[in-house]
């Protein structure tokens, strides 16, 4: 009943209105990052209606020719890459009271 009579709101006033407060907070800091994350990984941003399908329908999965962008985590190296690794903790002295 409450998302049937909201679907047809756009994606920030849908938010707005979720009765929840934790919900709607969560809901609303996914969405900011998401945006971020699409300017970091691809240096532009896309705007929040072009991203988001009408409310209350199902996703679709991109297409299997969508362009991606490789990413790599600078904390997980490639395989068979040499990596430094870290340094030993120092050894605890004993001063022998």
């Amino acid at each position: 009943m409450w998302l049937a009579a909201r679907g047809t709101l756009a994606p920030d006033l849908f938010v707005a209105t979720i009765p929840y407060k934790e919900t709607r907070e969560y809901v609303a800091r996914v969405m900011a990052f998401s945006v971020i994350y699409d300017w970091r990984l691809n240096d532009a941003v896309v705007p929040l209606a072009l991203r988001m399908g009408p409310i209350g329908q199902p996703q679709a999965p991109p297409a299997a020719d969508t362009p991606r962008r490789a990413v790599e985590c600078s904390a997980n190296p490639p395989a068979g890459s040499a990596s430094t690794p870290a340094p030993a903790a120092p050894a605890a002295s004993s001063t022998g009271a």
